[in-house]
């Protein structure tokens, strides 16, 4: 090689080095202030400022989506493309890297980086081995339990349930080592097309994210980006060619993109739904547990008779929640605040008041949801006779919302609370609401009566 070749390639590396040192200070002052804000600063003024942003972003961000609709999809799309592409760059990156550290005869450096890529591969497999277990055990449940009441099951669904079996075992024997390949290919498009896809499908999207989210960070990006630097600065002693430390110069920028990236979608989640780094961290362990479908089907035991989820559901995991409550009678209180519950959600809830005769509490706090939401629930009230409690607060129904909880409370005989504050009601509404409230203590004006009702509106 020429000198004035390895003068280039001096300066290239120089360079490199350079960038991916900025690129690291970012990733981890941005990690360090992420975990320990909430210790530096005092706990009442981190909630405030959380809180205050988070509701800021989520205004914003729902007025655009109902604005421009087709804007907002394009965007998601292009931040998916990105996404993916920064994905299999990083692994790309990696695979030349490992082909590089071989054709050295650097074995060493070769199984570790080995280790690294597969490590995650293999957990992404073992949870969709996992999952496809319980779906099995459970369609085996529902197939015996056809065939003992086969005189009023159909031969149809007997069938179905053959069919089910047998895709599913087929699914998992012959094409378990590509199935992670193809839904980190689905992941940044799912939530996008989510009206498209089978509920199951989604439900089960949802605990991969979560999961694969928290592999890839502890398991390979984070480990992997310590030990190349490590190998470069520390161990490098002279052994490494020039191609090589190129190739790992090039590793270590695209996986310090990658964690940088990932760190300000957390940012972003964090502060637009109003969760320190902690709670952000715990609501992706529970995203991954999904949500207990099989338990609210079966009746079990829950702690204090409380169903609770704490992290973002899209309207069809709500709309799965339905079926499972209408016959669920385990449950007195459901709740489901801090759950990005859109308005198209809020109709679901309704179809669960309808259905569900055994809810006595219902927590619908820090939501998103509108008027057409809140006509739904309130046409479910309606119908339901068990319902005490009701809380809405800090969501965005406005008067129109404001009419049909009037209209619904004449007929009511039993809710006894309901928390309206941080709405978008006007002035006059609140004064309607309030009005409603004196005629349900009295029952009068043909409202049925509930002593001791309450209905908050500031």
């Amino acid at each position: 090689m020429s000198a004035s070749s390895t003068t280039s390639l001096a300066n290239i590396e120089a360079g490199i080095t350079t960038t991916d040192d900025t690129i690291l200070v970012a990733s981890v002052g941005t990690a360090v202030c992420c975990c320990f804000a909430n210790r530096i600063l005092p706990d009442g003024k981190v909630k405030k400022t959380i809180i205050r942003n988070s509701n800021w972003m989520k205004m914003v961000t729902e007025a655009a989506k109902n604005k421009h609709p087709k804007t907002a999809v394009c965007i998601s799309l292009m931040f998916a493309t990105f996404t993916i592409s920064l994905y299999w760059s990083d692994v790309l990156t990696d695979y030349l890297l490992a082909y590089e550290y071989y054709d050295k005869n650097l074995f060493g450096y070769f199984y570790l980086t080995i280790a690294f890529i597969g490590i995650p591969h293999a957990l992404a497999m073992f949870g969709i081995a996992r999952y496809s277990w319980k779906e099995w055990k459970q369609i085996c449940y529902d197939f015996r339990f056809a065939e003992r009441k086969e005189k009023w099951k159909p031969i149809t669904m007997l069938t179905k349930y053959r069919w089910k079996r047998r895709f599913l075992a087929v699914a998992i024997i012959f094409f378990l080592p590509i199935l992670p390949i193809c839904f980190d290919v689905l992941m940044p498009f799912y939530r996008i097309f989510h009206k498209c896809l089978p509920n199951t499908l989604i439900n089960f999207m949802v605990q991969y994210e979560a999961t694969r989210t928290l592999s890839e960070s502890l398991v390979e990006s984070l480990p992997q980006t310590i030990l190349q630097l490590l190998i470069f600065f520390v161990y490098n002693d002279g052994e490494l060619e020039n191609e090589t430390s190129y190739a790992l110069l090039r590793s270590v920028i695209l996986s310090g993109v990658s964690i940088t990236y990932h760190l300000i979608n957390a940012f972003y989640e964090m502060k637009k739904e109003g969760l320190t780094f902690c709670n952000y961290v715990q609501s992706l362990v529970e995203m991954g547990a999904g949500i207990p479908l099989r338990a609210l089907h079966n009746n079990e035991k829950f702690e204090n008779d409380t169903f609770k989820l704490s992290f973002p559901l899209l309207d069809l995991q709500v709309k799965s929640l339905v079926k499972a409550f209408e016959v669920n009678t385990s449950v007195n209180k459901l709740d489901l605040r801090n759950t990005s519950i859109t308005d198209r959600g809020g109709v679901y809830i309704g179809e669960i008041l309808k259905k569900n005769s055994k809810l006595t509490i219902l927590h619908l706090k820090n939501n998103n949801i509108g008027d057409e939401g809140c006509k739904s629930i309130f046409e479910g009230l309606r119908i339901n006779r068990t319902l005490t409690r009701l809380k809405l607060r800090k969501n965005n129904i406005g008067d129109d919302g404001g009419k049909s909880i009037g209209e619904a409370l004449k007929v009511n005989p039993t809710l006894a609370e309901l928390n309206l504050q941080e709405n978008n009601f006007s002035d006059d509404m609140k004064s309607h609401l309030q009005w409603v409230q004196k005629c349900k203590q009295e029952g009068s004006n043909g409202y049925s009566q509930v002593t001791g009702m309450r209905i908050r509106t500031s």
